[in-house]
């Protein structure tokens, strides 16, 4: 997909690429990926291989969720607070003995002697323990808690999709949904915030929809299991669904921007605000009329030409008025910051598709210096309207208004991971992406599952907890202790599973790291190590993932290359090396292979090879073959951790965006077994199609595109290859490796059009020959090997 020399170019000012995701911050890298509909890269990461690179500034801003409390009416209803009632605001129970049930006060209940009690469910992973009867076309939908045995889709993912008032779904979006609904064990149930008599009707027009697409289909959709909820979803009473609480907790006020021009309303719409506390809040601007003008693209330099716009020029004075801007060329802090030296009250930027985004700030912008006006962003058809109003005879400007509401909005999903897995949020990535969130569930349940299993295989696994829900300012560390290591030697254990949660405060989006990072775990050991607390070699790795862009994640990775430094007689220490902030749960479960299996290996000794560095054409000279003598074992095995980092530096964007291969041989012998290329790298969903094996989904920034070895949100799997065929034990032998792109050494071509936060390429390598043994084998002798063995 990437081609050298290409030039940053958005045709026009409402003409840009998509967003093909929901991206963060508006920086030139991410309007080049837009505009080009690929990726340049991303931050460069926080520590390169050799630890020399420091750390980029950002900002991240803990939204914590506060305990809440509701009034239920004597009906089991949510009362709306506060409402006002003839110009006075009550924030309960209104003195006559009754609450207004919704934002009009169209619907009341009686909440006379009734106190405010605690919200039962309010945050992600919260276990709801009561059921859900709902009353649905054809019929009621229910859902049991674990504790009643009479559930029948106790194991199922639960997915309420909540419309709002007027809302449809796409026949994409369907046809999305009944691929996934065959796919997975998952129960959709379909429910609309409107009213009564309209909510029956829409129900009837999609379940129409779905019917029509299911009789076309060629697969075989699961129309069984798809609900639709004839009750307004606000209108739930608590003791009959649980649900209430969620959507009494995950409201959230919105802002909507009312436009007029003439004294005429010409739109009025919901927006998006900023993400990050980097700009002001639209509070102060709530129910005044405020003047808008036409701003361009608010970016500094010849970015701001017109002359392929439609529109007039745009105009230089925005003192004491609103600035309406269009997304593209510059980041939002960029634009915002010209604004307020403009002059501008606030800025109202309009997408380049009809899908508003949060929006984030992130380095090299001062994201520490607040600025002091608002931003809000709108869908780009909204943006259009405006200017064809404010512009119509395209000559002089119409004289066009808006005015600052705020509306509580219920959330658009929620679901849970079956009995027992507690519900999942997400900051909704839209209905066009929820095949792939519910793929991520599907993922994140089976984990769930797998983990019990493990627990439940008695003596074959051990199971040694090292963090239990951390706080992680960056690099943790914990002693690795010989009573352990004996226990792992004890156990003759053939396989090791690092079970990894990255969690977020209250486990929002909002609380993330909006980075993707490299993450490694570490074994650092007296006599081998360099530093002894501290280390971050190859030769000290056992594990690798890359963070998320802006979500938790949750991993359970093979890695039974890390059992030789983890049964070690030395002192011992773990690092967990980064520098994003996370709530860290860090558990090994050591395991025998199941009694059906052939008789487990236990690996018993690793000798390390090469590591890696700056990819060019010194670097298959640095790395030469090595030699070694080959003890008498049952099985060896070359594995591997190969990433590869680096871009928007050199035209072919090595080494994360290019297709580099790495060949080993043995004894001089080759084998396509030996080879290990990245063919993902080139295609545009190279890691979206991943979300079943583990990548989380619908993350901020570029998630999708494919990576070479690597995806964010991921761990980095473990690449192994059976070579005892080709040593010849007891005598010595030789592996060699060299690393290719296009078939010949890496010359690297600096690019016409580097970016500041690009790099060169690096392959960051961890390699190592792994010794495998039956149980009760003596073990190695040191005599036996070479000394650059490292034995337990």
């Amino acid at each position: 997909m990437l081609r050298s020399g290409r030039s940053l170019c958005i045709a026009c000012l409402l003409c840009g690429a998509a967003s093909r995701d929901r991206v963060l911050t508006d920086h030139p890298a991410h309007a080049l990926e837009e505009a080009m509909l690929s990726v340049p890269g991303q931050v460069p990461p926080a520590l390169s291989w050799d630890g020399q690179r420091k750390k980029l500034p950002t900002r991240m801003q803990n939204v914590q969720r506060k305990s809440k409390t509701w009034l239920l009416t004597s009906e089991g209803l949510p009362c709306f607070l506060p409402f006002w009632h003839r110009g006075q605001k009550h924030s309960g129970c209104h003195p006559e003995g009754w609450c207004c049930l919704d934002e009009l006060c169209a619907r009341t209940g009686t909440c006379r002697g009734l106190e405010q009690a605690h919200l039962p469910l309010q945050l992600p992973h919260d276990v709801p323990d009561t059921g859900c009867h709902l009353k649905s076309l054809g019929g009621h939908f229910e859902w049991l808690p674990a504790a009643a045995e009479a559930s029948q889709k106790k194991n199922a993912i639960l997915v309420f999709l909540l419309l709002q008032k007027g809302e449809s779904l796409s026949t994409e979006d369907m046809r999305s949904l009944l691929d996934v609904s065959g796919e997975l064990d998952v129960e959709i149930v379909f429910m609309s915030y409107a009213g009564q008599v309209e909510v029956k009707e829409a129900m009837g027009t999609l379940q129409s929809g779905f019917r029509q697409l299911a009789n076309s289909s060629l697969k075989t959709p699961r129309m069984m299991n798809l609900h639709f909820v004839i009750e307004p979803a606000d209108a739930v009473a608590y003791h009959a669904c649980w649900l209430s609480s969620v959507i009494q907790a995950w409201s959230r006020e919105k802002e909507v921007l009312a436009f007029a021009a003439d004294q005429r309303e010409l739109v009025s719409t919901s927006a998006q605000g900023t993400r990050g506390g980097w700009a002001a809040s639209v509070d102060r601007h709530m129910d005044r009329e405020l003047p808008l003008q036409w701003a361009g693209l608010l970016c500094e330099g010849p970015r701001d030409s017109e002359d392929d716009s439609p529109w007039p020029p745009a105009s230089s004075n925005l003192q004491g008025f609103v600035a309406l801007a269009a997304r593209g060329e510059c980041s939002f802090y960029q634009k915002v910051q010209k604004a307020q030296a403009l002059g501008a009250t606030s800025v109202v930027i309009f997408s380049q598709d009809d899908s508003p985004i949060f929006m984030g700030c992130a380095a090299p912008d001062p994201c520490d210096e607040s600025l002091e006006i608002s931003a809000v962003m709108v869908g780009k058809s909204v943006g259009e309207q405006l200017l064809e109003a404010m512009f119509a005879s395209n000559s002089s400007a119409v004289a066009v208004s808006l005015r600052f509401a705020l509306k509580r909005q219920g959330p658009s999903m929620v679901a849970l991971l079956g009995q027992g897995g507690g519900l999942w949020y997400n900051s909704f990535p839209g209905f066009g992406k929820l095949s792939d969130e519910i793929r991520g569930m599907g993922f994140r349940r089976s984990l769930l599952h797998r983990t019990k299993k493990l627990g439940e295989l008695g003596n074959d696994v051990l199971r040694i907890p090292v963090l239990d829900r951390k706080r992680m300012p960056g690099s943790i560390t914990r002693p690795w202790t010989q009573e352990q290591a004996k226990l792992v030697r004890d156990g003759s254990f053939s396989e090791l599973d690092i079970e990894l949660r990255l969690e977020c405060e209250d486990h929002l989006d909002e609380n993330c790291p909006p980075w993707d990072h490299e993450l490694n775990l570490f074994v650092c050991a007296s006599g081998r190590s360099q530093d002894q607390t501290n280390c971050d070699h190859s030769d000290d790795t056992i594990a690798r993932w890359i963070t998320a862009y802006g979500r938790e994640g949750h991993w359970l990775t093979r890695a039974p290359a890390a059992i030789p430094l983890l049964n070690s007689e030395s002192q011992a220490t773990l690092r967990l090396a980064t520098w994003q902030e996370y709530i860290v749960t860090l558990v090994f479960w050591f395991r025998r292979k199941g009694k059906t299996e052939l008789t487990p290996l236990t690996p018993q000794a690793r000798i390390p090879l090469w590591s890696g560095g700056v990819f060019d054409l010194g670097y298959n000279a640095a790395r030469q073959p090595v030699s070694f003598k080959a003890p008498h074992a049952s099985k060896i095995v070359l594995t591997t951790l190969i990433t590869g980092h680096g871009w928007g530096y050199d035209e072919a964007n090595c080494a994360e965006f290019c297709n580099h291969v790495h060949h080993f041989e043995v004894n001089g012998i080759s084998s396509d077994r030996l080879v290990k290329d990245n063919i993902v790298v080139n295609k545009a969903d190279g890691c979206q199609a991943q979300v079943s094996r583990g990548v989380v989904p619908n993350q901020f920034g570029t998630w999708p595109f494919g990576r070479a070895g690597w995806c964010p949100g991921k761990d980095v799997e473990w690449w192994e290859v059976d070579i005892t065929e080709w040593i010849r034990a007891g005598e010595e032998n030789t592996i060699s490796y060299q690393a290719f792109f296009n078939g010949t050494e890496y010359d690297p071509v600096p690019s016409n059009n580097s970016h500041d936060l690009g790099f060169p390429a690096e392959i960051h390598l961890v390699s190592a020959l792994m010794f495998l043994t039956e149980p009760g084998t003596a073990p190695m002798q040191p005599g036996s090997v070479s000394p650059s063995i490292f034995l337990p």
